[in-house]
């Protein structure tokens, strides 16, 4: 069992993941760091998140550890962060998102450690999962609008809107089976947060109290 986390004793989180629930530091605590998404390919154990390791910076920069060995996704000039990371094959695919210059977050997927936006940048958007199936590329995550978020999928780049944006909206996690892609985030209602599954765009209703989150959804296939 791996776990991807951080801790923090000192002035700084540092990066971390567990194996069975010993921890090995992904970074030494000089500057902040954070661990997000793990995943393991044979014996090979990848970790995405932010490290702030680039002494010019202090913006975060986007981070895959590979067995415990650093690869910068960003360069630091403006603030990124890998939030999910996927391996199929010998290609290795991270979902986050890194402020350009207008300060907006732009969406983005990272194959091989080359970006594609999801997002045009004129309105913050970040992805925040990723799924593999085939030669297809799914992601979760949301846009800002004028009144709030809308919650979207991006199949190999093409968003498809989960919400029309009336009321704030995240997708947090993807998953897909066959023809069916299923996504679990929050949409608000009344100004609360109330937990979502959408199967192929239609939208179900998790959540039974004021409040509640859906942050993660696996789909089994026998």
């Amino acid at each position: 069992m791996y776990v991807a986390g951080y801790d923090r004793t000192g002035a700084y989180r540092i990066a971390k993941v567990w194996k069975n629930g010993v921890a090995t530091n992904l970074t030494d605590g000089s500057k902040d760091a954070v661990a997000n998404s793990v995943f393991v390919s044979g014996a090979d154990v990848y970790v995405a998140g932010t490290n702030y390791n680039i002494p010019s910076s202090s913006n975060g920069v986007a981070t895959v550890w590979k067995n415990g060995v650093a690869i910068n996704l960003t360069n630091g000039t403006y603030t990124a962060e890998a939030n999910s990371i996927i391996i199929m094959g010998q290609d290795v695919y991270v979902a986050g998102y890194e402020r350009n210059l207008a300060t907006n977050y732009v969406a983005k997927v990272w194959k091989n450690g080359v970006a594609t936006n999801l997002t045009d940048g004129i309105n913050s958007g970040k992805a925040r999962s990723v799924f593999v199936l085939g030669a297809d590329v799914y992601a979760a995550g949301f846009e800002e609008t004028i009144l709030g978020s809308k919650a979207i999928i991006w199949k190999n780049g093409v968003a498809t809107n989960l919400t029309d944006g009336s009321t704030s909206a995240f997708a947090y996690s993807v998953s897909v089976s066959g023809q069916d892609v299923f996504s679990v985030g929050i949409e608000y209602n009344g100004g609360n947060p109330i937990a979502k599954l959408w199967k192929n765009g239609v939208g179900i209703t998790l959540g039974t109290g004021n409040i509640s989150d859906a942050t993660s959804v696996f789909v089994h296939t026998h």
